[in-house]
């Protein structure tokens, strides 16, 4: 109920009945979509109420406690956001941004660019769906097809070779969409400038963190992702640590990962109506688990599979981790190889993913892009930027 009436509150701001844009009131409609985001995140983590007679009192005392935990967590999210917000004017002048929505069965974009912001209606969701998107969820790398989808979603002003991270905030519809290979005059849009998936519109601040000195790597919790162990293995060795595997890779080694400066976890993965999980040795982790802790490293590396979905409307993993305090994650929109994503998480590292993972993913995606790797398409960058006056990242 609170999402329909907040993208009620988005069209009452920014549109009208015919498409068209109310003069001087694109802010205002991003305004009023950010607003809805923050509310709607509450509702996108607590489980669908249930009717079922079978429903006990201890369930129903988990259930409340496990809500108070999420209240809890994000209101200290919201205070922490609120203490590092900037204002409207200064959020527009900082960059570049990209939100993609869906209303009454219309797909609109807001993009910022110069200070500028910009409304515009592209369609109806059900033809686009038809004529695009069903098709590149499977053949993303078909040239003609992401050229199309490219000129479509991205204006040009956006698609401009630089450092500086492009900002996407992308309905629940599109968010396993590849945008990352969408074609700009022949070019995929990361091999021009990074990306970064936001929770909200308006939260494009960049993070200053040092480069991850401490580590947790989880891998092959089942023993059938060999490639990923090996992988693993060298990961952890670069923190002069060592990987939690097999019999290891359990509950307890991922919450340790609390106190290390990132996380990186290959196991299998799922997402399901409840949302995501890992699927470790003694059990699986959901989504809703990860977010009610309340606490997680500032770098996340997931490369498991789905590691970014959730149906329903609920939390992925990816979107979890950042509720439960991480800055920057890197997650999956579908199944991947075991060998690509061990290949792109060597990659990662080699480019300074422990430094500034938003980044690195760009370049491995854009050298890859050039190879026959058929997994880079489906890795997206979440959260923030590194602030790009740090040593080793580069402006503008």
């Amino acid at each position: 109920r609170a999402q329909r009436h907040q993208r009620r509150a988005v069209d009452a701001q920014g549109f009208d009945g015919q498409g068209h844009q109310r003069a001087g009131r694109a802010d205002a409609a991003l305004l009023a979509l950010d607003d809805w985001q923050q509310q709607a995140a509450f509702f996108s983590l607590v489980p669908e109420a249930t009717a079922s007679a079978s429903i006990t009192l201890r369930d129903a005392a988990s259930e409340v406690a496990t809500i108070d935990r999420l209240q809890t967590a994000l209101a200290q999210r919201r205070r922490d956001e609120v203490k590092s917000s900037v204002s409207f004017p200064a959020e527009l002048a900082r960059g570049a941004s990209l939100a993609l929505l869906v209303l009454e069965g219309e797909l609109w974009r807001i993009s910022v660019h110069s200070g500028a912001t910009h409304l515009t209606r592209l369609g109806r969701m059900a033809d686009l769906s038809r004529q695009f998107f069903d098709r590149l969820r499977v053949e993303p790398l078909n040239l003609e097809l992401t050229s199309a989808i490219g000129r479509l979603l991205v204006p040009l002003e956006l698609a401009v070779r630089t450092s500086r991270p492009l900002q996407l905030w992308l309905d629940d519809a599109l968010v396993p969409l590849p945008i990352e290979a969408l074609r700009i005059n022949g070019a995929p849009l990361v091999s021009l400038r990074p990306l970064v998936r936001v929770r909200r519109p308006l939260t494009t601040s960049c993070v200053a963190l040092p480069a991850a000195k401490r580590a947790t790597v989880i891998a092959d919790a089942q023993g059938d992702l060999p490639a990923a162990r090996g992988e693993a293995t060298r990961a952890a060795a670069r923190f002069a640590s060592q990987s939690k595997h097999g019999a290891d890779a359990t509950k307890a080694a991922l919450w340790s990962a609390d106190a290390t400066d990132l996380l990186h976890v290959a196991v299998h993965g799922e997402a399901s109506e409840e949302g995501g999980a890992l699927l470790l040795h003694d059990g699986p982790v959901k989504s809703l688990d990860i977010a009610t802790h309340g606490r997680a490293p500032p770098r996340v590396l997931l490369t498991t599979c789905v590691s970014a979905i959730a149906p329903g409307g609920h939390y992925s993993l990816a979107t979890a981790y950042l509720a439960a305090g991480a800055h920057q994650v890197i997650a999956t929109l579908r199944p991947i190889s075991d060998e690509g994503a061990a290949l792109i998480s060597t990659r990662l590292y080699e480019a300074g993913a422990a430094l500034d993972p938003v980044r690195a993913l760009a370049k491995v995606q854009a050298d890859l892009a050039a190879t026959n790797n058929q997994d880079w398409p489906y890795f997206a960058a979440f959260g923030r930027e590194t602030c790009s006056d740090l040593p080793g990242t580069r402006g503008p």
